[in-house]
């Protein structure tokens, strides 16, 4: 220790320097782009997992405050001195007082540092709402504004049933881009989808994303597909096709303001088909697969549809909703013939992965052809093609 600590202090200093760093890993354990990311955590703690993130970031926030209050007390720092140290760092909560909020039992190696504020039963509930008025605020923030720890806080809301699935959004895209990597044997189960090629959108039928509900309805033995479809705001087949890529994975994937996403959504001009692929599934004939085992059939089926349909016009079977789908099948193929025209292309050119040179420099690669659902320009906003 770089103070004169006696040793009981030392003691107290060193077991909430690991309190603190045993709250920043269940943190990290759910944020998948994290080193100690466990992914079967995920599965296993669904209904807490907003909780959990949010009353760990909170407790080593804490504990680095009570910290950074015993190293002062051993070095007698002067108070203009200590609230100097505090303003910089913008926090002050190792005095902010607990209130009873549950009778559960909780960890007692931080809350024993924590003053308590006793209130009669008015002011007890007046604080409450107050802290309801505040919710989807920082926590910490909200404490130092109603004076009271922003554990407590966190307790408040978490009675109030506000950390659950079906209300959080982003436990929702966690669990749902947990079930994905699930499906593409990224992390303890086996591969369902042996060729990384995740067809998401195709004009031949309507896709439910059947496969990764089922994933998603495997977590417990309560289907909590619909929780977490209420959470995300639409259906996993919407949420997969406009905001995946775009709005969930590309902002977790990113590293001094480059994109690296690992999952690559690949979508026709028109956007009558879609397809996400895993970067580390992609070879030398991943764009082969591509354009013979899917899009090449889905514009076969198009094609023997459209002969159907046609077949019954002549047949003087007339019909509005007939000619609507004739329409959009005749849509439907001139969409995929061009994505397939520019399959060929990068085929042609040989465009494949090089891991060597990286995601970044590889997602580059791959954007000149416009293939990417949200192009890159639109992705970063400094860059451009």
């Amino acid at each position: 220790m770089p103070v004169p600590a006696s040793q009981d202090q030392k003691a107290t200093i060193e077991e909430l320097v690991r309190f603190c760093m045993d709250s920043r890993k269940r943190q990290f354990q759910f944020e998948n782009t994290a080193y100690h990311f466990e992914p079967k955590l995920v599965y296993k703690d669904w209904e807490k997992i907003a909780y959990i993130i949010e009353r760990s970031r909170v407790e080593a926030a804490v504990a680095g405050d009570i910290i950074s209050t015993l190293v002062f007390r051993e070095y007698e720092l002067k108070e203009k001195t200590k609230a100097r140290i505090n303003n910089a760092l913008s926090s002050d909560l190792s005095a902010l007082p607990q209130i009873n909020v549950s009778n559960e039992k909780t960890d007692n190696t931080l809350l024993s540092h924590i003053p308590t504020k006793e209130l009669n039963n008015e002011k007890h509930q007046n604080l409450i709402n107050q802290v309801l008025k505040q919710t989807g605020s920082d926590p910490i923030e909200v404490g130092k504004k109603v004076g009271i720890s922003p554990i407590s806080v966190v307790e408040i809301w978490k009675k109030k049933g506000l950390y659950e699935t079906a209300k959080n959004e982003a436990s929702a895209e966690l669990i749902a881009s947990t079930a994905l990597g699930n499906l593409f044997g990224k992390y303890w189960k086996t591969a369902q989808i042996s060729d990384g090629i995740f067809v998401t959108k195709v004009p031949t039928s309507v896709d439910d994303q059947s496969v990764l509900k089922e994933e998603i309805s495997s977590i417990s033995s309560d289907d909590i597909t619909e929780d977490v479809e209420n959470a995300l705001g639409t259906d996993l087949a919407n949420w997969l096709n406009k905001d995946f890529f775009r709005n969930t994975h590309c902002k977790l994937y990113r590293r001094r303001g480059q994109r690296i996403p690992i999952y690559w959504h690949l979508e026709s001009p028109a956007g009558y088909f879609g397809c996400i692929l895993h970067y580390h599934d992609i070879d030398s004939s991943t764009l082969s697969r591509l354009r013979g085992k899917y899009v090449d059939e889905a514009i076969s089926k198009l094609e023997n549809e459209k002969e159907s349909i046609e077949a019954q016009l002549d047949g003087n079977v007339d019909s509005k909703d007939l000619r609507s789908r004739q329409e959009e099948i005749s849509e439907g193929i001139s969409d995929l013939t061009a994505f397939r025209d520019t399959l060929d292309k990068m085929i042609d050119n040989g465009v494949t992965v090089d891991v060597e040179q990286g995601i970044w420099e590889n997602i580059k690669e791959w954007d000149r052809y416009e293939v990417l659902e949200t192009g890159l320009p639109k992705l970063k906003s400094s860059y451009s093609r």
